[in-house]
């Protein structure tokens, strides 16, 4: 299906949504888990939410490193691991989410997610009010983006994302890094 189709049929959480069920089961998966900072949290829902763009001011998310560095050529075949270390500063909400992803500039994507995740949003860093560094860690199926995103380069995604209800979320922080892509190879060497 040609992806100007598919953008305008299903949103990027719709997206998101189908490319993290490719590998489900239909069996609940563990998530992994870290340290408290920085532990992946599922947030309690059950149904897959849809977000809203509110932009705040007064909260704030930036890249401070990430693992592959910019500019890496990614090959299909390939499942590429991530660790992107992120700071924040979260004033408006008392709690929230973090989202990594890679995805074009329209905000398509497909998440940056532990292993064994069933949904999008069991691979989200929970953080709570104030500031601090959180460190995500995940993988990228280069097949799969490839077959989803049908682009030759994807921009590293970063969101600050707030769970209002079980099947709505409002994105607090959304940055699609322009100076952060990742060139994309259909076919190995």
């Amino acid at each position: 299906m040609d992806n100007n189709i598919l953008s305008k049929l299903l949103t990027p959480v719709m997206i998101l949504s189908l490319l993290s069920c490719v590998s489900c089961t239909g069996e609940p998966q563990p998530s992994s888990s870290n340290t408290p900072e920085t532990t992946a949290t599922s947030p309690p829902t059950s149904t897959k939410p849809f977000p809203t763009e509110i932009l705040s001011p007064n909260d704030s998310l930036g890249l401070v490193s990430v693992t592959p560095v910019c500019g890496t050529t990614l090959r299909s075949g390939t499942s590429v691991q991530f660790t992107v270390t992120l700071n924040y500063e979260l004033n408006s909400y008392n709690s929230a989410f973090i989202r990594t992803a890679l995805g074009l500039e329209s905000g398509a994507g497909i998440d940056i997610s532990p292993p064994l995740v069933l949904y999008p949003s069991d691979g989200y860093i929970k953080i709570q009010k104030g500031s601090g560094t959180v460190v995500a860690e995940g993988s990228v199926n280069v097949g799969i983006l490839i077959q989803m995103l049908q682009s030759d380069k994807v921009y590293l995604t970063i969101e600050l994302l707030y769970l209002e209800s079980q099947t709505q979320q409002i994105i607090i922080v959304r940055r699609v890094l322009k100076d952060c892509y990742f060139t994309v190879e259909s076919s190995p060497p």
